[in-house]
């Protein structure tokens, strides 16, 4: 932010950045107190409404927003001007039409990243913005809460419910591990890697680990997983909870269902969540996430084929390639290229 010039704010950047300014309160608003950290302004003393959002973004990436309404984007500089003295601005139009197309481009908006790169993460709260900004926690949230809707609709609980959780929780360490090793670090001639592009987006991740493009699943890629999940927690949780209601009296076969599936939605929005804060400066409360985060750096940067576990230690344990002194393991060469 270079400069307040009379009634106008007006923001001069050396890259491509999507300026999001919207309706403050009727009395004067100054700027004195963000003007100098405008990456990551927040309202402090001033009653903003609503903070400055720039998108680090690239630039091609933001054009595809096209026209978002008010929003300058013009190639090199995003230019927005909101009055800031004199009262709040008058409405242009009245037409309900108009307002819900200009809330409809507000959205899109804010649900654009605000950042690129996780090094610009130091926050819980800015991990979260960035977290919940981005397709797949979106897609992962709405099939949640779907899911959970519909459990509590079914009803009928029993002692099943109990089993298919704890047994989804016991599989989490293992299948992280299984998929990441076989799936994401599958050489490129490998036939998933040739016709299901499973590690594509997981190589250019270890070429540059901070980048949340690569770090965070796609929202197609996460709605292909569901289904998958779908798939697979039906397979073995109707079979579980029919011997534990052989077991056990009463209780039906949908009800464990749909908890083993919501137990392991939850997972996967969890092991996204927990990518992400591990490639943070953020340092974690909880020595467990602590761990897992000085693990995962081990991965990333040490050796690519240990400390596979990304929320769960089972599996590398399991497996062996989980060690307690990171010297036992060599450096390896190919942890950015995995080739």
């Amino acid at each position: 932010m270079d400069a307040v010039v009379r009634a106008e704010l007006l923001f001069e950047v050396e890259r491509d950045v999507l300026a999001l300014l919207v309706l403050v309160s009727d009395h004067v608003v100054g700027a004195r107190d963000d003007a100098a950290g405008t990456a990551g302004a927040e309202a402090v003393g001033d009653d903003l409404g609503v903070q400055l959002l720039p998108l680090g973004g690239p630039a091609a990436r933001l054009r595809r927003w096209g026209d978002l309404g008010g929003v300058g984007l013009d190639g090199r500089h995003g230019v927005d001007c909101t009055r800031v003295r004199g009262g709040p601005p008058k409405a242009s139009s009245t037409d309900p039409g108009d307002l819900s197309q200009r809330v409809r481009r507000v959205w899109t908006v804010l649900m654009a990243s605000a950042v690129a790169r996780t090094d610009e993460l130091r926050t819980k709260r800015s991990i979260a913005r960035a977290y919940f900004s981005r397709r797949s926690p979106q897609v992962i949230t709405v099939a949640l809460v779907g899911v959970l809707a519909a459990r509590v609709i079914v009803g009928g609980w029993s002692p099943a419910d109990v089993v298919v959780v704890v047994v989804t929780l016991a599989a989490v360490g293992p299948v992280e591990w299984f998929i990441h090793l076989y799936l994401l670090h599958a050489d490129e001639d490998a036939w998933t890697s040739r016709n299901l592009g499973t590690g594509a987006g997981h190589r250019e991740h270890h070429l540059d680990p901070p980048a949340i493009d690569w770090l965070l699943l796609r929202g197609v890629d996460a709605a292909v997983f569901l289904v998958l999940i779908t798939i697979g927690t039906a397979a073995w949780s109707i079979p579980a909870a029919a011997i534990v209601g052989s077991v056990v009296s009463g209780g039906g076969l949908v009800a464990p269902f749909l908890t083993a599936l919501a137990a392991a939605v939850v997972a996967l929005g969890h092991y996204e969540w927990t990518h992400l804060m591990v490639h943070t400066p953020y340092r974690p409360r909880l020595a467990y996430y602590r761990r897992l985060a000085r693990n995962h750096r081990r991965h990333h940067y040490r050796n690519e084929r240990y400390w596979l576990g990304v929320t769960s230690y089972l599996g590398v344990r399991v497996m062996g390639t989980c060690p307690a002194d990171r010297s036992d393991v060599p450096l390896s060469e190919t942890c950015r290229t995995l080739t």
